[in-house]
């Protein structure tokens, strides 16, 4: 493989032909450490009750719409694959992850705010992003652009359905795009 390259994009200055960055470099970050612990049907209708060590809330700094991978070890077998609900907060949680009193939630993978999870489903290495000896990847969801945020100053992701595999843990990374 050759060596990797910077991408960036051209600006002109002024004129009709002034040109932007279309969006931001994704970073991926860890919103939850184990996807086969499963939240209660209590947490999930309310996000804000959540106390969950596995859950990390993210702060939103800059961007508008997400995505979403999980990671399992790269010799796992996948019984079972994770069913997601992905929430937005009107609020900014405080040091602890605690969010304030009066935080409004919103679905952002979903409708409504009681409609069922996402399925993030997790595949074999041979069948799946891996690196070839250690991690295997699911498919990024959603497939294309992303979803909307709706403004959402943090971001939660409770568990509807445990994963099951059959070594490790099952950690979750949110990237966020423009």
């Amino acid at each position: 493989m050759a060596a990797p390259v910077n991408l960036t994009a051209s600006i002109k200055a002024g004129g009709p032909d002034v040109t932007f960055p279309a969006s931001i470099q994704v970073n991926w970050t860890q919103v939850h450490t184990d996807a086969e612990q499963v939240n209660t049907a209590g947490e999930l209708l309310n996000p804000a009750s959540v106390s969950s060590a596995f859950v990390i809330p993210g702060i939103v700094t800059q961007g508008t719409r997400l995505r979403i991978v999980a990671r399992i070890a790269y010799a796992a077998t996948v019984t079972t694959s994770p069913v997601v609900r992905i929430f937005g907060a009107s609020e900014q949680p405080n040091s602890s992850g605690a969010f304030p009193t009066g935080t409004i939630f919103h679905r952002i993978d979903a409708d409504a705010f009681t409609d069922t999870g996402t399925t993030i489903t997790l595949a074999a290495a041979a069948s799946a992003q891996n690196d070839g000896a250690t991690y295997a990847y699911s498919s990024v969801l959603p497939v294309l652009s992303g979803w909307d945020m709706l403004g959402a100053k943090a971001v939660i992701v409770l568990i509807e359905t445990a994963a099951n595999v059959s070594t490790g843990t099952v950690p979750l990374y949110i990237g966020v795009l423009n």
